[in-house]
């Protein structure tokens, strides 16, 4: 019983109750406040187990009024069930592009079709307090896990701490919280962009600039970073220039930044003569730094080589520049694959799950 999620030991009570007739058919049943007391559990764990039962036929809920005893289980379990409604997995992104995030849910949608489950998508924009909204507003429709790529943010996400303290089936994609032993599946973000030094470096470059959002607080972009320094000091490479830009998000919709275009002209004021390569830590930052160096006088692939995480393969012409492509089929089908198996009742012993990135070259033809 102990390892049961708590959401089912409280469904198991509440049936128990209804059956026993402490709940006869038509009563009303406690308040959610008086049974997160009763049983001690939280206000989502409440929710999930009253969905359930309302989904089984063991209630109904009423709203305005409260949650009333309707049927016993003989009469339940006999009960048309649209498999629909019990099969859904609530998944829960910070935002989606054609460089990276639409393959993403395009491959998870169909991976949860050939199990027979059904993608409620929301999206929380980076914003903490939209991503708790939407967590509850899944909840809410009773679905039996959640994919999550959680919000940047200082401190933990209490909204996703408290699932995880309710034992809610639960995967991380695209990044990991520090101190929560949830399982991430995410991009080997470190040897991504140290593949790309070291492919800088065949080419004979040395000056290799590495340019990124603000990685404070999120773990990929640290990753990153930690990459490119690394690789940097193991290739015996003097300079490793990084220039950071807050993350406000709008370059990951690729929208023309001023603050960058104006930063990135002012570095290369000072050290255009001598670059040779620039790292971009996600595609959404090539727009503005493409611009910026034209402006300069700089042509990418010509007067120096330009990569990034990512490219735009949706572009009339397919990508341009040498990168590290994310893969986001294996991120999806493993993501899917490990909630299901939560799902189910197993425990995931290994946390972080790390999917190596796939190099294009278009102009060596290397993959």
């Amino acid at each position: 019983m102990k390892d049961e999620f708590l959401y089912k030991q409280l469904y198991d009570s509440i049936i128990e109750r209804i059956e026993s007739g402490e709940y006869p058919e038509g009563c009303r049943l406690p308040t959610e406040a008086e049974m997160e007391q009763d049983f001690q559990v939280s206000s989502i764990t409440v929710k999930k187990a009253l969905g359930m039962l309302a989904e089984k036929g063991f209630v109904r809920r009423v709203p305005g009024r409260g949650t009333f005893a309707q049927k016993t289980s003989s009469t339940a379990e006999n009960t048309e069930k649209d498999p629909a409604d019990q099969n859904r997995i609530g998944v829960i992104l910070e935002h989606i592009a054609t460089p990276y995030g639409l393959s993403l849910l395009y491959e998870m949608d169909q991976a949860a079709e050939a199990t027979g489950y059904k993608l409620c998508v929301r999206f929380s924009y980076g914003d903490r307090e939209k991503e708790k909204e939407e967590i509850r507003f899944l909840i809410s429709l009773s679905v039996q896990g959640l994919i999550v790529m959680p919000s940047h943010g200082r401190h933990y996400s209490p909204a996703i701490l408290k699932l995880y303290l309710d034992q809610f089936p639960m995967v991380l994609i695209d990044k990991k919280l520090t101190g929560i032993p949830l399982p991430s599946v995410r991009t080997d973000n470190y040897n991504a962009v140290a593949q790309l030094v070291r492919y800088l470096a065949e080419q004979g470059c040395s000056r290799i600039t590495f340019i990124s959002a603000d990685d404070n607080y999120a773990t990929s972009l640290r990753e990153r970073r930690s990459g490119y320094l690394d690789t940097m000091r193991q290739l015996k490479l003097a300079h490793r220039d990084i220039l950071s830009f807050v993350d406000d998000r709008d370059f990951a919709h690729d929208i023309l930044s001023e603050e960058i275009m104006s930063v990135v002209g002012t570095y290369l004021e000072k050290n255009g003569d001598h670059l040779d390569a620039v790292i971009c830590s996600e595609y959404g930052l090539v727009p503005s730094v493409a611009k910026a160096t034209q402006a300069a006088g700089l042509l990418p692939d010509k007067d120096f080589r330009l990569c990034s995480i990512d490219e735009d393969y949706l572009s009339p012409y397919g990508y341009t520049f040498a990168h590290m492509k994310q893969d986001e089929h294996t991120i999806a089908k493993t993501a899917v694959e490990l909630l299901l198996n939560r799902i189910s009742g197993q425990k995931i012993q290994q946390e972080d799950h790390l999917i190596p990135a796939i190099f294009h070259d278009r102009s060596t033809g290397r993959e």
